[in-house]
C-alpha cells in the first residue's frame, strides 16, 4: 500500500483534531473565568443573605488567565443594637465593622477541586477595621491579615483551607475609660471549609491554638480548642445555622477577694442550633453543654461536680410565642469549707419545660431528682419531685411575649424601666394567660434515707387572683378546690428533728451526747407532734407511719375525711 496516500487521506482529520484541541485550550480560560465570575456573584447573594451583614463595593476584574475580585462586608443595624441596650458606655461612633476582602482567582482547569482538576483556583486575605477594633478594643500591633487558599471544583463544591494567625487585641479607650483593661491573645491554627454552591450547604472547621484572655479580675487559658460552624442559606435566606465546639482544657484563675481563686473545666463540649423560617425569622433554636468535670478551689472552700450536662431546645409558635425548656444533670456534686462536706449528691437532674397541650392552652412542668442528696447538716437522702401547673392559655402568654418584643425594641442597660402603660399591660397579659383556676399538681414528692421513705402530693384548682388580694381567707373562695396527702416514715420523722436540733444546740454552744440527743429527740416528738395525733390530725397506722390528708370542695373542709370546721377558721 501507498503510506503516502494513506497518511494523505487522514492528515486533514488529524489537522481539525489538534486545531479544535487548541481552541478549546485557548478558550477555556475565558470560559472558566466567566464561570467564577458567575459562581462569585452567586457566592456573595448567598453572604447578603446572612442576617446583619451587607455587601459593600463589589469589583471584579476577569482577565484570561487570573481574575481578581474586591468587595467589603459591612456589620448591619443589628450589632449596633445590641450596642445601644448596652447603654451610653458602649456607643460607638462611625462605623462599627467593616471586612475587606481581596481574592485572586486561577481559571482552570487547576489541580483538586474535589476530583482531578477543578474549574478555578483561589487565593484571597481578609482583614478588618472599624470604631469596634479602635474604640471599643485595638489590636495589639499592626491589624493581622487571615490568608486563604481555595479551589472551586466541576461539582459546585468549593474546597478550601485556611492559613495560621496570630491575634492579639487590647482595651481600647471606650473600655479603659471604664477601668477595664483586659487582654486577648490566641494562636489559629487554621482550618477547612467547604460550599455548595448549588444547595448553599456550607462547612468549616477551626483549630485554636493556646488562648490567653486577662482583664482586672481573672486570667483564662486554654492549650486547644476545635469550633465546627454548618449551615444552609435557601433561596436568598439563611434557612439554619449549627456551631460545635470542645474544649479540652479551660483554666480560670481569680484574681483578688474570692471563694474560688481557681477553676478547671475539663473536656467541655457545646453545640448550638438555630433554625429561620422563610421569611427569615428566628423559628427554633436548641443546644448542649456538656463537662466532664469543673474542679474549683479556694482558701477554705473545694467544688466538685462530674458529668456535668444540659439540654435546651426552644421554638417559636405563632407570631410570638415561644415554647420550650432547658434539663440538666449533674452525675456528682461535692462542695467542701474549712475541710467539712457542705454539699453533695450524685446523679442529680433537674428541668424545667412549657409544652403547649392543645390549640388554646399550654402548661409548665418541672422536676428534680437526685441520690444521696446532704446539705444544711442534713444527712444525706435521695428526692424525687415532679409538678405540672397547667390549663394555662395560650393567648394571654402570646400577648405577653408581644409585649416583650416591644420592650425588647427600645431597651437599654443603662435605662431599664418600662414604661408604666407597658407593665400594666404586661400584668393584664400575665392574668389572661393564668385564667380562673389553673390545675397544679405536685405529685410524686419522695424522700428516701436508706429502707425508709416519705411521699407527698398536692393537687389544686384555686383563684390566685382572689388568693393574691385577700390573701390565705382567698383559699376557702367558691369554686377552689386541693387535695394534699402526706406519708411519712417515722425514721424520716426522728432524723429530722434530731438534726434540727444538733443545729440549735451547736449554734448555742452546747455539747451533747448521743444519749442526751437521743433524749431530746424523742421528747421533741411527744411533746410536737404527739398531740397532734391524740387529737387525729395526724394518724399513725400499724407499721408506725405518719399520714395527714387534708381536701377542700363544695366549699367543705376535711382533715383525714372528716370535716374540719373548726380549721377552717384559722384561714
Amino acid at each position: 500500500m501507498n503510506k503516502q496516500g494513506m497518511w494523505s487521506g487522514r492528515l486533514p482529520v488529524a489537522v481539525v483534531v489538534v486545531v479544535c484541541l487548541l481552541v478549546i485550550a485557548l478558550a477555556s480560560p475565558y470560559w472558566f473565568g466567566r464561570q467564577a465570575e458567575q459562581g462569585h456573584a452567586l457566592y456573595l447573594q448567598e453572604i447578603q443573605a446572612i442576617p446583619n451583614v451587607q455587601v459593600r463595593n463589589h469589583r471584579f476584574e476577569r482577565g484570561y488567565l487570573e481574575s481578581e475580585a474586591r468587595y467589603e462586608l459591612v456589620a448591619g443595624d443589628g450589632l449596633a443594637q445590641v450596642l445601644e441596650m448596652l447603654g451610653e458606655t458602649f456607643e460607638l461612633n462611625g462605623e462599627l465593622l467593616r471586612v475587606h476582602v481581596v481574592e485572586r482567582f486561577r481559571h482552570g482547569p487547576v489541580p483538586g477541586g474535589g476530583s482531578l482538576f477543578g474549574a478555578a483556583g483561589i487565593e484571597g486575605e481578609m482583614w478588618v477595621e472599624g470604631s469596634l477594633t479602635s474604640d471599643m478594643l485595638r489590636f495589639d500591633g499592626e491589624a493581622p491579615r487571615q490568608a486563604y487558599q481555595a479551589r472551586v471544583g466541576f461539582d459546585g463544591l468549593v474546597r478550601g483551607e485556611m492559613e495560621p494567625l496570630r491575634i492579639e487585641l487590647v482595651s481600647g479607650p471606650v473600655l479603659l475609660r471604664e477601668k477595664w483593661d483586659a487582654r486577648y491573645s490566641l494562636d489559629y491554627r487554621g482550618g477547612e471549609f467547604i460550599h455548595d454552591l448549588k444547595t448553599g450547604r456550607f462547612e468549616s472547621t477551626a483549630r485554636m491554638g493556646p488562648l490567653r484572655f486577662e482583664d482586672p479580675d481573672s486570667i483564662t487559658t486554654s492549650d486547644s480548642s476545635t469550633t465546627r460552624l454548618s449551615g444552609q442559606i435557601v433561596n436568598g435566606r439563611l434557612h439554619d445555622l449549627s456551631v460545635e465546639t470542645h474544649d479540652p482544657l479551660t483554666v480560670i484563675e481569680h484574681r483578688g477577694a474570692q471563694p474560688v481563686s481557681r477553676m478547671e473545666l475539663e473536656d467541655q463540649r457545646t453545640t448550638l442550633s438555630v433554625d429561620f423560617d422563610a421569611s427569615g425569622r428566628l423559628e427554633g433554636i436548641d443546644g448542649t453543654w456538656r463537662l466532664a468535670a469543673l474542679r474549683g478551689q479556694g482558701d477554705e472552700q473545694a467544688l466538685l461536680t462530674e458529668d456535668v450536662s444540659s439540654v435546651f431546645e426552644a421554638s417559636r409558635e405563632g407570631e410570638h410565642a415561644w415554647f420550650g425548656g432547658v434539663s440538666g444533670g449533674i452525675g456528682r456534686l461535692a462542695m467542701d469549707e474549712n475541710g467539712e462536706v457542705v454539699a453533695s449528691g450524685r446523679d442529680l437532674v433537674m428541668g424545667l419545660h412549657l409544652r403547649p397541650a392543645d390549640a388554646e392552652l399550654f402548661q409548665l412542668e418541672f422536676e428534680l431528682a437526685g441520690e444521696d442528696v446532704r446539705g444544711g447538716g442534713l444527712e444525706p437522702m435521695g428526692l424525687e419531685m415532679q409538678m405540672r401547673l397547667g390549663e394555662l392559655r395560650r393567648s394571654g402568654y402570646e400577648d405577653l411575649w408581644r409585649l416583650v418584643y416591644q420592650v425588647m425594641q427600645g431597651f437599654r442597660l443603662d435605662q431599664p424601666d418600662m414604661p408604666p402603660g407597658v407593665l400594666m399591660a404586661m400584668s393584664q397579659a400575665a392574668l389572661e394567660m393564668v385564667g380562673d383556676r389553673p390545675h397544679l399538681l405536685v405529685e410524686p414528692v419522695r424522700f428516701r434515707q436508706g429502707e425508709a421513705s416519705s411521699d407527698l402530693a398536692l393537687e389544686a384548682r384555686l383563684q390566685l387572683l382572689g388568693m393574691m388580694m385577700l390573701g390565705m381567707p382567698g383559699v376557702l373562695q367558691p369554686g377552689n378546690e386541693f387535695r394534699f396527702s402526706a406519708d411519712v416514715a417515722p425514721q424520716l420523722v426522728e432524723s429530722g428533728v434530731r438534726q434540727y436540733l444538733q443545729q440549735q444546740t451547736a449554734a448555742s454552744g452546747m455539747v451533747l451526747s448521743d444519749r442526751e440527743l437521743d433524749e431530746m429527740t424523742d421528747e421533741m416528738i411527744r411533746s410536737e407532734i404527739g398531740p397532734a395525733v391524740e387529737q387525729g390530725m395526724i394518724r399513725l397506722d400499724e407499721n408506725g407511719r405518719y399520714h395527714l390528708s387534708l381536701e377542700l370542695g363544695d366549699g367543705q373542709l376535711l382533715l383525714n375525711g372528716e370535716p374540719a370546721d373548726w380549721l377552717m377558721q384559722n384561714f
